[in-house]
């Protein structure tokens, strides 16, 4: 089943969320908020705003810029699907059920020389890692995206 994210852009910042140790997928990790889509759900889009909806709780305007291509994550054959926003508002918390904390990336870190390659798992596919603001370490198809992200920035 396919999953979409929203790669979130507020106050030259970037959100991502520690998702909660409970969770039977993904327990634990940094990552953007989004899950898997819903057989009521009108797109995919629509999916990553509703999932963002449950996880986050932002009240403000959502602007859509783009789109990364989906991507596969390294441990499961799950495309996910990746919405870049601009969020215009108010981050006032998380749904503890789902997230165990907030985390923050400044824009202007998102650089290539930013990443580093995961000396723990230096062979797997999506081996780039970053720190979060909060010292956290994004990794993975997460960290993936945000590289990808580099090198379209400047039109962002």
């Amino acid at each position: 089943m396919s999953a979409a994210v929203i790669i979130g852009l507020c106050n030259d910042k970037i959100l991502l969320t520690l998702r909660s140790i409970h969770l039977r997928s993904f327990s634990g990790d940094p990552c953007f908020p989004g899950g898997k889509l819903e057989l009521d759900d009108v797109s995919i889009y629509h999916a990553a705003l509703r999932e963002f909806h449950e996880e986050v709780d932002f009240v403000g305007t959502i602007t859509p810029i783009g789109a990364l291509l989906p991507i596969c994550a390294a441990s499961s054959t799950q495309q996910i699907y990746p919405f870049i926003v601009r969020l215009d508002g108010e981050v006032g918390g998380f749904n503890s059920d789902e997230v165990s904390q907030l985390l923050w990336l400044d824009w202007a870190r998102l650089v290539p020389d930013s990443f580093t390659i995961n000396q723990r798992l230096p062979l797997i596919l999506h081996n780039r890692i970053i720190q979060s603001n909060e010292g956290a370490t994004i990794w993975g198809v997460t960290a993936s995206m945000l590289h990808s992200l580099t090198y379209i920035k400047q039109y962002i």
